[in-house]
């Protein structure tokens, strides 16, 4: 016989604690009907989004009997139908990054050539784009220093994803520990600067993006360059 750590613990516990001390409350039971619903939705929206086509009669059919602990199909065919699920949705999934990806690109080179015709606006040799907001007069950091800067960014469509202006509090770190687009724009920054930065997606996350960076985003960052540490 097996025991869970969580059963462990308790056990332990039970030894530990004064026996006057008051049982915890009973877990509150969940609205059913908004469970129902919640449930039922979110596994609409996910077949939904991977374009599978299913008949909601069956559907519904099959859940009756897997509650019941019935099942009409062998299990022989049961995995031979989730193999050729799992094949169509991975297919699928793949088609819809391949889009993601061509219409990030198509839209960040549009982007970046509109707004090199506005004024101010530099173009580095690796594509990267600059607005000086404030020139620094002090040093300038290597590839090799490390940093303290004040930076918020955001995507093309204006969505933030990141501030240290909102956290109160400077980010420091190593030049050659971030992305690229960050590591050429600071090494050309003098202490003291503020640079509106325009980092195309091969010099950002590129094609992996992170949670809140779609994959091949265009980076817009305000810049503050604060001390070399």
């Amino acid at each position: 016989m097996s025991f869970s750590l969580i059963t462990v613990l308790l056990a332990v516990s039970l030894f530990q604690e004064p026996a006057t001390k008051p049982a915890p409350a009973e877990p509150a039971i969940p609205d059913k009907m908004k469970v129902s619903y919640i449930l039922g939705q979110q596994y609409g929206e996910g077949l939904s989004r991977d374009s599978i086509d299913i008949s909601i009669e069956e559907f519904v059919k099959g859940f009756e009997d897997g509650s019941a602990g019935k099942n009409k199909f062998s299990q022989e065919e049961i995995q031979k139908v989730m193999s050729e699920l799992r094949t169509y949705a991975m297919a699928k999934a793949q088609a819809r990054r391949q889009k993601e990806l061509s219409e990030n690109t198509v839209k960040a080179e549009k982007f970046l050539a509109e707004n090199q015709k506005k004024d101010g606006i530099q173009t580095m040799e690796n594509g990267i784009q600059y607005k000086v907001l404030t020139q620094g007069s002090g040093e300038k950091p290597t590839a090799e220093s490390r940093v303290k800067v004040h930076y918020r960014g955001r995507l093309i469509d204006g969505k933030e994803f990141d501030s240290s202006y909102k956290r109160n509090k400077p980010a420091e770190f190593r030049l050659n520990g971030v992305i690229k687009g960050w590591q050429e724009s600071l090494v050309e920054m003098p202490v003291g600067s503020k640079w509106e930065v325009f980092i195309p997606p091969a010099l950002g996350y590129g094609e992996r993006g992170t949670p809140n960076i779609p994959a091949n985003s265009l980076l817009i960052f305000e810049i503050e360059l604060l001390e070399i540490l």
